[in-house]
């Protein structure tokens, strides 16, 4: 996508934290990650309407910010057969050996 595309206000409402300074072309992880997690469908359809599928795959496959729930239903819904790095198992803390107690 070359040119920038103006945000939606309820998806603006959703980066509330970062005060309008959101461009879809240079934060479109960040963009994708809050729409799927917290978006209204109509929000879900302006994204998959602006953004290539490809690249929603290709974030919802390498976040480790989405929610994993958010991460399986999508995963389902394109048919994404790759692993997931939100959905995969985390290893266990290893205890400090400095620490004795």
């Amino acid at each position: 996508m070359s040119d920038s595309v103006p945000l939606p206000n309820s998806i603006k409402q959703l980066l509330w934290e970062y005060q309008g300074q959101v461009d879809i072309n240079k934060h479109a992880a960040l963009v994708i990650e809050k729409v799927l997690d917290h978006g209204t469908p109509n929000d879900i359809l302006w994204l998959f309407d602006n953004l290539e599928q490809e690249k929603i795959k290709q974030v919802i496959i390498n976040s480790t910010r989405i929610d994993p729930k958010t991460a399986n239903f999508w995963a389902l819904k394109l048919d994404i057969n790759e692993e997931i790095i939100c959905l995969q198992k985390r290893s266990p803390l290893k205890p400090n050996k400095l620490w004795k107690f």
